[in-house]
């Protein structure tokens, strides 16, 4: 299953590349700075694990990817303008992100701010940008649900809890809200968006939901594991952001060892959601596993 995944895995990312290149302008008389810091955040390498997500969820319910292929890049440019403000001074103040310089870093402050905002409200028309072909209340009911999960029911809501959030204020319930919201809404909004459009009954969009919050909260639990092995590798030359800033993690609040084996559970929580689907969701089992087998 391994070796299945990592095809599909390519061709989705495949796809929502060659997508993004079509949505994207190149160049700009006028705001070309702009125009190239928004392809340097979006084009720097990542997986496009929610789109994968997303194509995963069409595919276990038999519906063809092809007319939903601006909707997926709209999700990922929702992720990589998230990214692009995550990164900023006022929020985790990082200068790398996969080993190259931010985009603040490149193209300064305000630059980045407008590229954020220019990915986020660009998603929306790339949302509709086949909306002739497709049935118009699903499409509105996945939008709906894709914006929540973006702003003050997901994404905003995390974001504003841990820039407040430190070691000294911050316990398990709260370091759960803030990743559950910052990170696992957008898998939601991934994998529930697909099920809305591909026309799924409420059993089947409430199953994905269920499994993508806890999928989505084994991949920030490894994210943070990682980063801590990193940095003790290093023998402490390595200083993460959350470091640097006193944040909370879950390998610092409760050990290595026990966020693994609480992200483990996370995905047999995951897989049991979705167990219905039978052979459909291997894809998503799959994925599941490697949110915390992967090294990267």
């Amino acid at each position: 299953m391994e070796k299945q995944l990592q095809l599909f895995m390519e061709r989705a990312a495949a796809d929502v590349e060659a997508e993004l290149k079509a949505l994207l302008p190149a160049d700009d008389e006028r705001c070309g700075r702009l125009i190239k810091a928004i392809n340097y955040g979006v084009f720097t390498g990542g997986k496009r694990l929610r789109p994968t997500a997303f194509f995963a969820v069409l595919d276990a319910l038999g519906t063809e990817r092809k007319p939903y292929l601006s909707f997926a890049a709209a999700i990922e440019m929702i992720h990589s303008y998230s990214l692009i403000h995550d990164d900023l001074p006022a929020m985790d103040d990082d200068d790398f992100r996969r080993g190259k310089p931010t985009v603040h870093k490149i193209f300064g402050e305000s630059t980045a701010i407008l590229a954020g905002d220019g990915l986020l409200t660009y998603a929306f028309i790339a949302m509709m940008k086949n909306r002739a072909m497709l049935d118009a209340n699903r499409l509105m009911n996945a939008m709906e649900m894709v914006a929540d999960c973006a702003g003050l029911g997901g994404m905003v809501a995390g974001q504003a809890v841990d820039v407040l959030a430190n070691m000294g204020n911050t316990d398990l319930e709260a370091l759960l809200y803030i990743h559950e919201n910052k990170t696992g809404k957008l898998f939601l909004a991934s994998l529930v968006s697909a099920a809305i459009l591909a026309g799924a009954d409420k059993k089947t969009q409430e199953a994905l939901h269920r499994y993508a919050l806890s999928a989505g909260l084994a991949f920030q639990i490894i994210d943070d594991v990682m980063d801590l092995r990193e940095a003790n590798a290093s023998g402490g030359k390595i200083r993460t952001s959350d470091m640097i800033k006193h944040k909370m993690t879950f390998p610092v609040l409760l050990g290595i060892a026990a966020s693994e084996q609480m992200a483990q559970e996370k995905v047999e929580e995951a897989k049991a959601a979705i167990a219905f689907l039978g052979e459909r969701g291997l894809i998503l089992n799959a994925l599941a596993d490697y949110l915390v087998q992967r090294k990267v």
